[in-house]
């Protein structure tokens, strides 16, 4: 009782410390699962570009649907074709499409 006395003339908002932890483990879970979704979306990001270029989308409409500026979106794609590339599971011409027509985009 003492704990809702105290929130109540300072203003601040106590919970009963079981609800408080119950509430700050829902918060790291919370925070657990966007980690995750952000994670994924960094991973799924550069081959959707990849493929939007490839079927003819403007870069500026491709960047600005994923919320970025075509820089970083040409640098994420980058990173992840290079590498693609030295594993042979992409060939050179279908890098230079793509790489080609985000950097004339970008000037």
């Amino acid at each position: 009782m003492s704990e809702v006395r105290t929130a109540v003339e300072t203003g601040e908002r106590v919970l009963p410390r079981q609800r408080q932890n119950a509430y700050r483990d829902a918060i790291l879970d919370e925070l657990a699962e966007l980690a995750s979704l952000t994670s994924w979306t960094r991973r799924a990001f550069p081959p959707l570009i990849h493929r939007a270029v490839l079927a003819g989308v403007e870069p500026r409409s491709i960047a600005s649907s994923a919320g970025c500026d075509l820089a970083e979106a040409h640098l994420r794609w980058h990173t992840w074709a290079d590498a693609r590339v030295a594993e042979r599971e992409m060939t050179l011409h279908e890098y230079l499409l793509v790489h080609d027509a985000l950097a004339r985009s970008i000037t």
